[in-house]
């Protein structure tokens, strides 16, 4: 059972609290249901496109767009042949993030100049 809080704004200072599952960012490789694609020599080619978005786009943009122009990639390029069909992939995403997530360490150290 769920429990269900009334909130009202009162004039005590209160602690901020971040929910426990907050900040999560889960990528897999398919949907339920559909085909992952693994090529028999580089392997999966979810993770070999994200690898490659990561090194072309990881000093301007966050993890969310490099995932989702890797998924774009993967879902216009990519298909199996499975006998008399096709399959394409299907990668998808969850997140809780709160803020964007960037890659791009560099930036982030500080210059003692």
């Amino acid at each position: 059972m769920q429990k269900y809080y009334n909130t009202k704004v009162d004039s005590r200072p209160r602690e901020a609290r971040i929910p426990r599952m907050a900040d999560l960012f889960v990528a897999y490789s398919t949907y339920r249901g559909f085909v992952a694609l693994r090529d028999t020599s580089d392997g999966c080619i979810f993770v070999q496109e994200v690898c490659k978005m990561i090194n072309k786009n990881f000093e301007t943009d966050d993890i969310n767009t490099i995932l989702t122009k890797a998924m774009d990639k993967i879902a216009i390029e990519f298909e199996a042949n499975l006998g008399d069909e096709k399959a394409k992939v299907a990668p998808e995403l969850t997140s809780t993030l709160r803020l964007r997530f960037g890659l791009n360490l560099v930036s982030a150290v500080p210059s003692y100049n």
